[in-house]
């Protein structure tokens, strides 16, 4: 129970020079208490739910970042390591006001000698 929104840069003259692939998704899910309602569990308890719930979206990222690190090629395991920025997943940005989530930006944060970046 989600709704995911890509987001891609606009190509006004349409000259190709653009990626073609999404900049970022954007995705808002259900609180696991509305899961645990389709599932069939009538008693579900949103505060209960939501407890340990902080940083779902944050740790969600963090495990297929680190499931993409473990199915890379050692060769490019190696060259993220060297040469690429580490990827931190910062705190969730609470969006439940409807539908501003669409319009919400991931942000980036480089820290000062660029050597990691938060999102």
């Amino acid at each position: 129970m989600s709704v995911s929104q890509n987001v891609y840069k606009t190509d006004l003259l349409d000259a190709g020079k653009d990626e073609i692939a999404a900049l970022e998704m954007r995705i808002k899910t259900t609180s696991r208490q509305g899961i645990n309602i389709a599932a069939g569990i009538k008693d579900a308890n949103f505060d209960l739910d939501q407890v340990d719930a902080k940083n779902i979206c944050s740790d969600v990222n963090q495990a297929a970042f680190d499931w993409a690190l473990s199915n890379a090629s050692p060769a490019a395991v190696k060259r993220y390591q060297e040469y690429g920025k580490k990827l931190v997943f910062g705190d969730d940005i609470n969006q439940r006001s409807g539908v501003t989530w669409v319009f919400t930006k991931a942000k980036f944060t480089d820290n000062e000698d660029k050597t990691e970046t938060v999102m």
